[in-house]
């Protein structure tokens, strides 16, 4: 695991490891429910995450994999390791800069920069001011901790941030446990700071002793075109970095205990896209790339289809049966412990209709990848601005007009939107690539999928005294075997296992 690692063993094993830790991390997820439940407390917690979210990766995304080390390992190629290092610690340096002066502004006034982000009460960030400052360490490592782990990833250190993001879950989970009574909620924002910090000497000492890494060697950067691509890289984040910021603004102030449901909702959701669909498409976009490079646009139409088409047969019964069985499956995953039964309904309420947004923002994650082979990227962004600004308003409408509901109806308006607009920019610039056979596939499945739950779910939901758990599975039993079997060609192990690998694995 500390030592560097072919493409295919890279790809293969920090897939599993992924998942795994992912599953952990779920559980910690479970754990902080459990002892917790949701509350003003928990409030804080998920927001002050979802701030260390905003501000780092929200700031910065992509510049580390889009931009910095694709230009180092340029470097490293043309004018050797020493110049590319350079470069490197040069950014190093910047992002230190960076979150110290983040870090000094939050410990200077907590509550005055926290308060720019929600509409909590003041007097309820004073009351947890304890997370706040720990926040402020989560943003500092963070930040350094994200590009540290791209540098090691591009030395095939693959699994490495994996392992980073195992100690924090693990960490975060024991201090949970063992000190939940003693410490609060508190402490177990805490567990994830100090292993922020345990991970950031971790990376710093594997750099220095594994790659004989010299951080006091940097020179200013003044390559036009890399602060070119980062500032158009920040124009295309900015939309969405607003439109995040504004409903997480909005949604502090629909009372307590709602941003704890909502991330709750939220991750029990995506479950099935992190521990699956992000891992099949980080392997589709190379093989994207290698289609386009030979210019073989026939061949990555085809890989394009069936792949898109392969997750949305695998996700479309995942999403029907638990927009049919959501308070079933909230009641299942969370009703344990200090949640209570309000709490609980909100959560249903929440996952019933994020859910929905899978096969969207699948959809939007593969379409990305494309534009990004086939080097639409200023077109693709363009379009994205156009979509998160419309988004954006819908938000900030339907939120203010319906409250939660609002925000649930908003989110899938603006991906339908952004699904749409998509389409409109594979018509015009990438008319070879047969997106309407994905927008079809995908509502085909759709309508059949619901065609086999309703009439299941009318009968089920009649029955009494069975237990709720035992009908839930006889559902997803009953959808996953009808689906199987009129789809089992196409769910053979081995057509998978060579769509996705079959030209990657060198």
């Amino acid at each position: 695991m500390l030592k560097t690692e072919s493409y295919k063993k890279g790809v293969v094993v920090s897939t599993m490891l992924n998942i795994l830790v992912k599953g952990i991390g779920f559980i910690n997820t479970l754990i902080i429910a459990f002892y917790f439940g949701a509350n003003a407390g928990t409030d804080i917690y998920f927001f002050v995450l979802s701030i260390t979210v905003l501000v780092t990766t929200g700031m910065l995304n992509g510049i580390d994999s889009i931009i910095l080390i694709p230009q180092a390992m340029k470097l490293r190629e043309r004018e050797g390791e020493e110049k590319s290092r350079n470069f490197l610690n040069f950014f190093i340096l910047l992002y230190f800069i960076i979150g110290s002066v983040i870090f000094l502004a939050i410990i200077a006034s907590p509550t005055i920069f926290y308060n720019t982000f929600s509409k909590f009460p003041p007097e309820l960030l004073v009351e947890h001011r304890y997370l706040l400052y720990t926040g402020s360490v989560l943003i500092f490592f963070q930040l350094i901790n994200n590009l540290l782990g791209s540098i090691l990833s591009s030395y095939k250190y693959f699994t490495i941030t994996i392992l980073t993001s195992f100690i924090t879950s693990v960490f975060s989970i024991l201090i949970t446990i063992f000190f939940h009574k003693q410490l609060g909620i508190a402490g177990t924002l805490a567990a994830v700071a100090i292993s922020y910090s345990i991970n950031f000497i971790f990376l710093l000492m594997l750099m220095k002793l594994r790659l004989k890494w010299k951080f006091s060697h940097f020179k200013i950067v003044k390559y036009k075109e890399v602060w070119g691509n980062i500032g158009l890289m920040q124009l295309n984040i900015l939309p969405v970095w607003v439109r995040n910021y504004v409903t997480l603004f909005l949604l502090t102030g629909l009372g307590e205990g709602i941003v704890s449901s909502v991330n709750l909702a939220q991750q029990a959701a995506g479950i099935i896209d992190t521990l699956i669909i992000a891992q099949v498409l980080s392997v589709a976009g190379i093989k994207f790339n290698e289609l386009y490079a030979k210019m073989d646009i026939t061949a990555l139409n085809e890989i394009f289809i069936k792949i898109a088409n392969l997750l949305l047969l695998l996700l479309m019964p995942v999403v029907i049966v638990t927009f049919f069985y959501a308070d079933d499956i909230a009641m299942l995953i969370f009703k344990r412990g200090n949640m209570a039964n309000r709490s609980l309904d909100t959560v249903a309420l929440c996952l019933k209709y994020l859910i929905l947004l899978s096969p969207l923002m699948l959809l939007n994650s593969i379409c990305s990848r494309i534009f990004s082979s086939t080097q639409v990227i200023r077109q693709g962004i363009l379009y994205s601005i156009v979509a998160h600004i419309i988004f954006l308003v819908l938000t900030v409408v339907f939120i203010n007009w319906l409250q939660l509901m609002g925000y649930l109806y908003s989110m899938l308006a603006g991906y339908l939107i952004l699904i749409f607009l998509f389409y409109r920019l594979f018509k015009i610039k990438l008319d070879q690539i047969d997106f309407a056979a994905v927008l079809k596939y995908g509502f085909k499945q759709l309508v059949i999928n619901t065609l086999i739950a309703l009439p299941v779910f009318m009968i089920l939901k009649n029955l009494t005294g069975i237990n709720y758990i035992i009908l839930l599975f006889s559902a997803a039993f009953i959808q996953v075997l009808v689906i199987g079997a009129i789809n089992r060609k196409q769910l053979q192990f081995s057509r998978i296992k060579g769509l996705l690998y079959g030209s990657s694995n060198k």
